[in-house]
Parts: C-alpha cells; sequence; structure tokens
C-alpha cells in the first residue's frame, strides 16, 4: 500500500471511533485524580517549611468604564455615550 493510502485508513479509523463513555475517562484519570490531592498538601507543606528568597506580592488596580451602561439592558445611545466620554 502507498502512504498516502495509509495515512488515509488511518484518519477513517480514528473518525470512525467511538467516544469513550463517561466510566472509561475516569477509569483513565483515576491514577492522577487519585495522586493529586496529596502532591497538592506535599507542594503547600514545602512552601511553608522551606526557606526562601524574597517574596513578592503583586498588586493590580484597574478602571474600567461602560459609557453604554445606564442600568438597563439597552444601554445608552451613541450620542448619549459620546457625550459621556467628552465628560
Amino acid at each position: 500500500m502507498k502512504k498516502r493510502e495509509l495515512v488515509y485508513r488511518e484518519i477513517v479509523r480514528q473518525m470512525n471511533k467511538k467516544e469513550p463513555s463517561a466510566f472509561d475517562k475516569l477509569a483513565r484519570s483515576l491514577p492522577w485524580l487519585l495522586r493529586y490531592p496529596l502532591w497538592r498538601a506535599a507542594e503547600s507543606a514545602r512552601r511553608i517549611t522551606e526557606e526562601s528568597g524574597a517574596r513578592r506580592l503583586i498588586f493590580v488596580v484597574a478602571n474600567h468604564f461602560e459609557p453604554a451602561w445606564n442600568g438597563t439592558r439597552e444601554g445608552l445611545g451613541v450620542d448619549a455615550q459620546l457625550a459621556r466620554l467628552e465628560d
């Protein structure tokens, strides 16, 4: 068989696969689902007990203005919005 035909057959085979059941998905995910809480607890304990360098704290301040907002679903018209921007 030619390579192109093999690729085509593989694509068709993949397209014809059935969606795995919820049980199959759970069975595949169970190993890491069981390990994750323990790993997370160990990481938290390590971070608390480990001496590290300087810690950084980032503050974000955001100002958000919506000229169309007036408390109703429809909002303001374009003229009113432009007037708000000029104020």
